[in-house]
């Protein structure tokens, strides 16, 4: 049981038992915390993917893409209309969405 995808014990499981299996020490994270969706619209993707730095670029999305307005109260919850523009915007600069 990891909980939701929002959680951090959820991101440990995937990390431990995924990520860490699969590629040992040999990948970096860069890391952008997210409070709601004005958030994701703060984010200039060409500028983030300069930044990184290996052969393979994957963005990894720990957010729970809703229907309705942005929850403040519920870490994680944000427009699904935001979080597919972020995600379009890093698929056009070369990094490919792998979660969810």
């Amino acid at each position: 049981n990891a909980g939701s995808a929002t959680s951090d014990r959820y991101m440990i499981t995937i990390f431990e038992n995924v990520i860490w299996p699969s590629l040992g020490p040999t990948y970096e994270v860069l890391t952008v915390f997210i409070k709601s969706g004005k958030d994701l619209e703060k984010i200039h993707a060409p500028l983030f993917n300069g930044k990184m730095k290996g052969r393979h670029k994957v963005g990894m999305y720990f957010l729970w893409p809703v229907d309705f307005e942005d929850n403040p109260t519920a870490a994680g919850y944000v427009s699904k209309d935001a979080l597919l523009a972020t995600m379009e915007s890093f698929e056009a600069c070369g990094v490919v969405s792998r979660f969810p």
